[in-house]
């Protein structure tokens, strides 16, 4: 899922949008999401705690599989994330996170960017990542 809003002026404004965006993903069942906080507006320590504590809680109970991330351009706002992703850490996340610096490649490992689609790149797919020659086996083993 990759839902769009328009830049955020005001902090204030940013609980709003970060509630609307976990109604989507539980309405649209979404299991993969991408967040583009490269314009994301100054953390204030208020707006910090309420991310912490009220909107990350949440996001881990959502059912999401998989989290891309486009971290933010300011500094500033990169060390409260960097920091969200550290206090993470202590406990298990229920789903797999990536950090990216541009939308291309946090689009290409969302969409498994890596599966053969031509009939060239089959002949290669002996060469693809373990994990993706895993998972094609699994599901050839499903589908018999």
């Amino acid at each position: 899922m990759r839902p769009w809003h328009q830049a955020i002026p005001n902090p204030q404004d940013l609980p709003a949008v970060l509630d609307k965006l976990l109604r989507q993903v539980h309405r649209h069942a979404a299991h993969q999401l991408l967040l583009n906080l490269e314009g994301l507006p100054l953390l204030n320590p208020e707006l910090q705690k309420l991310v912490q504590l009220g909107w990350l809680p949440r996001l881990r109970r959502s059912g999401l599989r998989r989290l891309a991330l486009l971290l933010p351009t300011n500094p500033y706002n990169r060390g409260v994330i960097e920091g969200f992703l550290w206090l993470a850490a202590t406990e298990p996340l229920p789903y797999e996170v990536q950090y990216f610096a541009n939308l291309a490649e946090a689009l290409d490992w969302l969409t498994d960017a890596e599966l053969p689609t031509a009939e060239a790149d089959w002949r290669r797919s002996w060469r693809t990542p373990a994990l993706l020659r895993a998972r094609q086996l699994r599901w050839r083993a499903e589908a018999k």
